[in-house]
């Protein structure tokens, strides 16, 4: 999510949790891609869901690697979460991600039309 779509979700009296996937932007740990995100979501769920300013409904937003970081992380988590808004991602997801026998965006990104 871009900050100016975070700011202007803020402003409007949302409560904005941004998360990099770990090993990415300014976080912790190592990156490793398709493989943390499940467990990853499911603590910030439980996080997100024990902080004070909870209101009790939580919705995802943003692009998360082509969506799949909110698909892992809505995966499991019955009840945790009400909805989810993808953005920047496709519909055949798993066709497109391993088109050449697995997981490289050179294998997704050599569809993409110019």
């Amino acid at each position: 999510m871009s900050h100016l779509m975070a700011g202007l979700m803020a402003e409007r009296g949302l409560q904005v949790v941004a998360q990099s996937v770990r090993g990415t932007g300014g976080s912790g740990g190592v990156f490793d891609p398709m493989r943390q995100e499940q467990a990853d979501g499911a603590d910030t769920l439980d996080w997100i869901r024990a902080q004070p300013w909870f209101s009790g409904q939580l919705l995802s937003v943003g692009p998360g690697y082509l969506g799949n970081v909110q698909r892992a992380m809505a995966n499991g988590s019955a009840g945790k979460m009400d909805g989810l808004a993808l953005a920047v991602t496709l519909s055949n997801s798993r066709d497109e991600l391993h088109s050449i026998g697995g997981f490289t965006l050179v294998g997704m990104l050599d569809r993409l039309p110019l």
